[in-house]
């Protein structure tokens, strides 16, 4: 506390209880005896009764479409079939795999894992690490063999022979263009 702040009649409980001290560093710098006495008897009337404490307002709520997170995110545990599965493939064999993947990812191994992952891929196995879950989706059904007209057009054909691969996609004959 600045000795002239004493002097104009601030004791050192009033100046403790002060938190920001600066302005009236500035006045007794200043020199301005009277501002700093009428500030001083402010602060001692706001020391003496506090003003009442206003709850924090919560921020509106943001318009539009508020996101949930319906599912869990799986860090640990083992990876789980999610789906249904082929009888032609085998789960056990796949779980296996996955688990292999698994353990060479821990183990920072991550071209092994990231083989094994493409090996699986090629079978329509799909690997979701953050869910720790594996699922099945049909290879085939994701690229389906192309159309006889699709066929036929990637020859670069000419006018007359586009017209004719047309005609003959329309009629569903397959083999009239040739």
């Amino acid at each position: 506390m600045p000795d002239i702040a004493a002097e104009w009649g601030c004791d050192d409980a009033t100046w403790a209880s002060i938190k920001s001290k600066r302005s009236l560093i500035k006045i007794c710098d200043a020199g301005d005896e009277d501002h700093f006495k009428k500030r001083l008897e402010s602060i001692k009337e706001l020391i003496a009764n506090p003003p009442p404490v206003q709850e924090k307002k919560t921020p509106p709520a943001k318009t539009g479409r508020k996101r949930t997170n319906k599912t869990k995110v799986r860090k640990e545990g083992p990876y789980e079939l999610y789906g249904g599965l082929p009888d032609a493939l085998d789960e056990a064999a796949i779980t296996v795999k996955v688990n292999e993947r698994a353990a060479a990812k821990e183990a920072k191994d991550y071209s092994t894992a990231d083989a094994i992952r493409e090996a699986l891929a090629e079978k329509g196995v799909r690997i979701r690490d953050d869910m720790r879950t594996w699922s099945y989706k049909n290879p085939a059904a994701k690229n389906p063999s192309p159309s006889p007209l699709a066929d036929c057009l990637s020859e670069a054909p000419t006018a007359k022979e586009m017209d004719e691969c047309i005609a003959a996609a329309d009629s569903g004959d397959e083999n009239s263009y040739g």
